[in-house]
């Protein structure tokens, strides 16, 4: 396996606490949470819709650059061309994400206590998210919130270089505030997602029939547990749709990305926002962090604001510079 697994570490009991665990991050047992799928009905669809491939001669490149596939599968692409292609027909012409690749397998990678789940997925499903995602990038454009992880050529080291960049640049003393989402993945409103994907690529319907019924299942040590069965929020970490839903739904959160023109930089990491902001601006970051605890609110998701994750804040002063006392009072 290309990933460090622990399952063999833990006992079975161990990994049952565990799979109980995740399988209530996804279920919100609040009777006032309702998810309302009829919602995205009511978007109007961008001029350009997505539009996904499915030609032999295009199904055949996609699965010879497929990674972290069987070998079986790599090698075989020319007789697995024509049959995928047909089925990527039928997603795309019916909106329609087939039942049985709504299933996950869950597996944990890590070291414990920092260990944590993922879920892999098999050749086929991983091979129609792919041609989604694909479709998707086609019509994608910068929409404006800097948002630095899961894009080409960004990444962690360039979020804080830059960070850095705008704190050299600055004429005055500057702050960033550093929070982090509970469970961002497993918290993300479904109905929200269906919305973002109508507005934005015209792919609702597709992503509603994603959520319909996803389970995921572990089998390893004799166990073969089926599980979420009942889950009302969240998308899976490790699933392609999973990665562009939780995208669709972090967006929705303006106060912290690059749409708040109030701030230097929003240095914006997946879910881990580092807002940065002059001396000039720290009031209206502030506002800012009152919008988005109604944010919170609405999107039933929350901040972590104790342990080792709660949130810091880092003043950035240059010589001769007083530490400013309106960055205490964040």
């Amino acid at each position: 396996s290309y990933q460090t697994r622990v399952d063999a570490a833990m006992s079975n009991e161990k990994v049952l606490e565990k799979l109980d665990e995740i399988e209530r991050t996804f279920f919100n047992p609040d009777p006032n949470f309702l998810v309302d799928f009829e919602a995205w009905k009511k978007v109007t669809p961008p001029p350009k819709v997505f539009k996904m491939e499915y030609s032999v001669d295009v199904v055949r490149d996609v699965i010879r650059e497929m990674k972290k596939v069987n070998n079986f599968y790599s090698k075989s692409f020319d007789q697995l061309a024509r049959p995928t292609g047909l089925l990527l027909k039928m997603v795309f012409l019916n909106q329609f994400y087939p039942k049985n690749f709504r299933e996950s397998t869950c597996q944990f990678i890590g070291v414990p206590p920092k260990d944590r789940a993922i879920f892999p997925m098999d050749f086929v499903p991983k091979m129609v998210e792919v041609v989604v995602k694909k479709a998707f990038d086609v019509i994608k454009v910068e929409d404006g919130t800097f948002q630095m992880a899961y894009t080409p050529k960004r990444g962690c080291v360039a979020t804080n270089a830059k960070t850095l960049q705008e704190v050299e640049l600055s004429e005055e003393q500057v702050v960033q505030t550093q929070q982090d989402l509970v469970k961002a993945f497993n918290y993300v409103p479904r109905d929200v997602v269906c919305v973002e994907a109508e507005k934005k690529f015209g792919a609702g319907k597709l992503f509603e029939s994603w959520f319909d019924g996803q389970t995921f299942v572990y089998k390893t040590g004799g166990l073969d547990e089926r599980r979420g069965q009942g889950s009302n929020r969240g998308v899976m970490a490790g699933r392609i749709m999973g990665v562009e839903g939780f995208m669709l739904f972090i967006a929705t959160c303006t106060g912290l990305t690059g749409k708040n023109l109030e701030l230097l930089w929003a240095s914006l990491y997946a879910d881990d926002t580092g807002p940065v902001c002059k001396l000039r601006n720290v009031v209206k970051l502030q506002e800012a962090f009152h919008w988005v605890e109604s944010w919170c609110e609405r999107m039933g998701v929350k901040f972590h604001l104790s342990g080792d994750k709660k949130p810091v804040y880092l003043a950035y002063l240059k010589k001769g510079q007083e530490f400013p006392p309106e960055f205490g009072q964040l």
